[in-house]
């Protein structure tokens, strides 16, 4: 059995209602275990965020290294305004009929 230390944890009301009420339910056999047990929890999905966001920037990583450095970037509101110019004109050209 893994070595434990005790602790004093506060914990709200309605927390703590619903420790017991998952105890009085028997999910757990105690508070302690109910606790503990969201910890080990809490520490894993910790976890997996992290190997998530290193994922991530491991994608974006790869996804920089293709781009062409000779290639120059558009800037966003030129791609807006000739989006915009191009939806406009089909507009024009085809009135909505009613």
């Amino acid at each position: 059995m893994p070595k434990t230390e005790s602790v004093t944890v506060d914990l709200s009301v309605e927390l703590l209602a619903q420790v017991r009420e998952a105890v009085k339910r028997g999910l757990y056999r105690s508070e302690d275990e109910a606790i503990a047990e969201a910890l080990v929890d809490w520490s894993l999905k910790g976890h997996t965020e992290d190997e998530n966001i290193e994922w991530l920037r491991q994608a974006l990583q790869q996804a920089d290294d293709c781009l062409e450095p000779d290639v120059p970037s558009e800037d966003m509101e030129a791609v807006f305004d000739r989006l915009e110019a191009k939806y406009r004109a089909r507009i024009v050209e085809s009135p909505v009929q009613g």
